[in-house]
């Protein structure tokens, strides 16, 4: 860690350590531990979070995705259902939902979150190409190609392009499947985006170091010496 991160955690460490019976103090901890992807130390530390508030939805959401993000797919699943019980409305946490359903192959359930992302924002890319990518598993190939052009015409993704080459090819139309690679080649490989405020929140946490680090490397190269100077003494 840079020398700021590494005071950040700590601090935060000895707050939750002088007040363990409070939930606000613990899950700043853990926050910080998850920000700096120190996961297993994260998860660990979201458990007691959600002990202290069983009723706090940041809580449940942030242990889900530390989960996902370790691989432990049904104890991943099982916090998003506590999340979403608890904040139903909370569209990042069903798509993240849908998504380790997807991965843990329930495909049937991972159509249902997608679609009704999908009904009460309809101008979700993200849940069109949720909802195209279970369609080409259950062999539904017409209504995949017109889930993912959905998608498409949301948000140019290059994994929607590439999933969209499949359902082509499946369908039988090599022309459009060819045309999708290609564009997906220009596109890369990322997935269509959607708001998270509460992953936003923890971004903010690690702007901090990184983020005066970043610019005193760029004041450098500019020949901005003395700005850089500070900068760096800042970031340390």
């Amino acid at each position: 860690f840079l020398p700021a991160v590494r005071e950040k955690i700590d601090r935060a460490r000895e707050v939750a350590q002088s007040r363990p019976e409070d939930p606000q103090a613990v899950g700043a901890f853990c926050m910080a531990l998850h920000a700096h992807r120190v996961l297993d130390a994260a998860g660990s530390c979201y458990e007691r979070a959600r002990a202290l508030d069983p009723k706090r939805f940041e809580w449940a959401y942030y242990h889900a995705v530390v989960l996902a993000e370790s691989g432990s797919g049904p104890a991943a699943s099982s916090s998003f259902e506590a999340a979403l019980g608890m904040k139903p409305e909370a569209t990042a946490a069903r798509l993240r939902y849908a998504n380790q359903l997807l991965q843990q192959q329930q495909v049937d359930r991972a159509a249902t979150e997608y679609r009704r992302v999908a009904g009460s924002s309809p101008d979700s890319a993200a849940a069109w190409y949720g909802l195209g990518r279970c369609a080409i598993r259950q062999k539904n190939h017409q209504g995949a190609i017109e889930f993912l052009e959905r998608s498409a015409e949301l948000e140019r993704s290059g994994a929607t392009y590439f999933a969209l080459s499949q359902a082509y090819a499946l369908a039988g139309d090599r022309r459009k499947a060819e045309e999708a690679r290609a564009v997906r080649e220009q596109l890369g490989a990322a997935e269509p985006g959607f708001p998270d405020p509460w992953l936003d929140a923890l971004s903010q946490e690690q702007k901090g170091a990184y983020s005066l680090m970043s610019r005193a490397v760029q004041a450098s190269a500019e020949g901005k010496l003395t700005l850089a100077a500070t900068l760096f003494e800042e970031a340390a």
